[in-house]
């Protein structure tokens, strides 16, 4: 004679599974008779998602946090217990670790915030003709390779198309970076026009990405082997696949022929 609320797995005639919420409760009648049970059936497998995906964010976010707050506070411990018996060389060695640390944590919480503001439409975009060519041409410009990397910049023709050029500019910009990143010595920026489209792709070298972590490549805080000794905040191309869907486009990752990785976004 109790309510109930049961979750519970439906496997559809397609295969597909589907998580349901049935609530129920019974009815009397007046000499305390069951005379029937009355309730719903809701399908929650989108609101599951959801709370998961949360719970995964969180539970990242917290981990990416703990490594540099812990290297922090560990060194600021021993300068204030220590720091007279410390030779100069040591206390510097500690002071530019403590800066490296403050500088990760604050990108990590500068890329949290701005990938809840753009997930939740607090952003506004505002569409134009852009000439992607310049733009290609000003980013490179902008964000030179590092020493023993080389960029590749290949424009086909004038390529103009509809974006926001801040929001794209972004994009592109953290696209190249990751290539510097993780990529090899060659890195290659290009624009195609196909279609009343134009897609840019950047590409690169390196390794490439792992093969069990392309369908997850765009979530926040998925990385691979390479990052514990290269870096990042892993929420990089979750802000990009972020703004290119705010601006209706396109973005994908390939694996070229003979290695390497390559990520288009077709505007």
């Amino acid at each position: 004679r109790e309510s109930i609320s049961v979750e519970y797995r439906v496997v559809r005639p397609d295969g597909a599974v589907a998580v349901v919420q049935g609530r129920a409760r019974v009815m009397l009648d007046r000499r305390g008779v069951v005379t029937k049970m009355v309730g719903t059936a809701q399908d929650v497998t989108e609101r599951k998602r959801h709370e998961d995906f949360r719970d995964r964010f969180i539970a990242n976010a917290a981990h990416e946090m703990r490594t540099p707050l812990a290297a922090l506070l560990g060194f600021l411990e021993v300068l204030s217990k220590r720091r007279h018996n410390l030779p100069p060389d040591k206390i510097e060695m500690m002071m530019e670790a403590i800066g490296r640390s403050g500088e990760r944590l604050t990108i990590l919480l500068n890329n949290l915030l701005d990938l809840t503001r753009f997930q939740e439409g607090e952003f506004v975009i505002s569409p134009e003709p852009v000439d992607v060519g310049h733009l290609c041409r000003s980013i490179v410009e902008e964000i030179p390779p590092p020493d023993g990397k080389r960029v590749d910049l290949r424009v086909d023709g004038d390529p103009v198309a509809v974006a926001d050029p801040a929001r794209l500019t972004q994009v592109l910009s953290n696209l190249l970076t990751n290539a510097y990143r993780y990529g090899g010595s060659n890195i290659a920026l290009a624009t195609k026009t196909s279609d009343g489209d134009v897609v840019v792709s950047v590409t690169d070298d390196g390794p490439g990405v792992e093969e069990e972590l392309r369908s997850r490549v765009f979530d926040p805080f998925s990385r691979g082997t390479m990052s514990s000794t290269v870096g990042g905040s892993g929420l990089g191309l979750a802000i990009v696949k972020t703004l290119v869907d705010a601006l209706g486009d396109e973005i994908w990752y390939e694996a070229p022929e003979g290695g390497g990785a390559r990520f288009c976004v077709r505007l």
